[in-house]
């Protein structure tokens, strides 16, 4: 682990708890190692938030006065595009009420109210559940200006008032895995037996725990894992450590097979935010497991940043899919044949990708 991920983590945990970092990892840190850390909180979607546990440094350790205006610009960026996807999503509330649909908003302003300051959990899509009326709800949005993007099996998405709309009929990939599958059924009964379920305060603390477990899981198998994940996880738990059900909740991932992986990555957060094991939920500590999930955390896969066109953006998906097949293989204990068959599956039921085999002949002929 480089330094300035070391500095990171310790912004994080401080932000997170509201204590001082260490203060004698910063004596020594000078303005390229600053500005290092603040591209690594960007990169990993915690740039407000390791701004916070900044501000919590001695002024005499602290980043320079231009740096700090400079973060501090961006931060306010992040806020006032918090408080206008919080006004797009009380306007979709609106409208789907007036139709008789009821809507559950999860993953980014569920988990920001977790936060010591919720408009510093960053995120981009809004990600909504409509209990059954996914079609319905998405051509009322279009009937009020959206503007259709991809059709996936799992969400549509529309851009409605400048925002991605991930309108979602399932929470997770169903056709990764038999275990994500399993999941999604757990996920959608509980919602489906729930009545009070309001906009995303309140609805089911046992949906929300195995839920953010779940997404953890399929976005390091899967996709990117950021340390936003991490802090997630952290600051879900330390709020509603005491409301969950652990029995149940440890029993449930066990019945579909993801309680190895989540005691994990449970692990790893209390390792990487140094955080107190009484914010967690209890976990199994298997080392060995650990380092190789911590490997393919931090060496993901990153393509080339120079334009690649026809077979050169080929071979670029090519890699980006035998890489990310290992920590697939880790987490699933499938195949690498099987994520390619997964993967077809999934494609062919996105509209998108036929868009994308369109783009990518018309690069090839450039």
């Amino acid at each position: 682990m480089n330094r300035e991920m070391s500095l990171l983590l310790c912004l994080l945990r401080a932000a997170l708890l509201q204590i001082p970092p260490d203060t004698t990892l910063f004596v020594d840190v000078d303005e390229d190692l600053w500005k290092k850390t603040m591209n690594l909180a960007a990169r990993h979607s915690v740039f407000a938030l390791a701004f916070d546990g900044a501000m919590l440094l001695p002024k005499e350790v602290q980043p320079s006065r231009m740096l700090q205006l400079l973060w501090i610009v961006q931060v306010d960026k992040i806020e006032k595009k918090y408080a206008y996807k919080l006004s797009v999503l009380h306007q979709m509330e609106k409208l789907f009420a007036e139709n008789n649909i009821k809507m559950l908003a999860f993953k980014g302003f569920s988990l920001a109210k977790c936060y010591p300051i919720p408009e510093h959990r960053e995120f981009g899509d809004l990600d909504i559940y409509l209990f059954g009326k996914t079609k319905q709800g998405n051509q009322l949005l279009l009937e009020n200006g959206a503007k259709q993007d991809s059709w996936y099996y799992k969400h549509i998405c529309v851009i409605f008032k400048n925002v991605m709309i991930e309108n979602h009929a399932f929470f997770l990939n169903i056709h990764d895995s038999k275990k994500a599958k399993a999941a999604d059924k757990i996920l959608r009964k509980i919602i489906a037996d729930s009545d009070d379920v309001q906009i995303w305060d309140e609805f089911p603390i046992e949906f929300q725990a195995l839920f953010y477990m779940f997404h953890a899981i399929h976005h390091f198998s899967y996709d990117v894992f950021s340390l936003r994940l991490i802090t997630d996880l952290a600051a879900f738990w330390k709020t509603n450590i005491d409301k969950i059900d652990i029995e149940n909740y440890r029993q449930t991932l066990k019945s579909v097979g993801l309680l190895k992986q989540a005691d994990a990555l449970t692990s790893l957060t209390v390792n990487l935010l140094q955080i107190d094991t009484k914010y967690v939920p209890p976990f199994e500590i298997d080392r060995q497991f650990e380092e190789k999930i911590l490997y393919y955390m931090f060496h993901h896969y990153i393509p080339p940043e120079n334009d690649k066109r026809g077979i050169s953006a080929l071979k670029v998906e090519w890699d980006r899919i035998f890489y990310r097949a290992k920590s697939y293989e880790l987490i699933y204990s499938q195949k690498t044949y099987k994520l390619f068959i997964l993967s077809i599956i999934s494609n062919l039921k996105n509209i998108s990708f036929f868009r994308f085999c369109l783009k990518f002949i018309q690069k090839f002929h450039y």
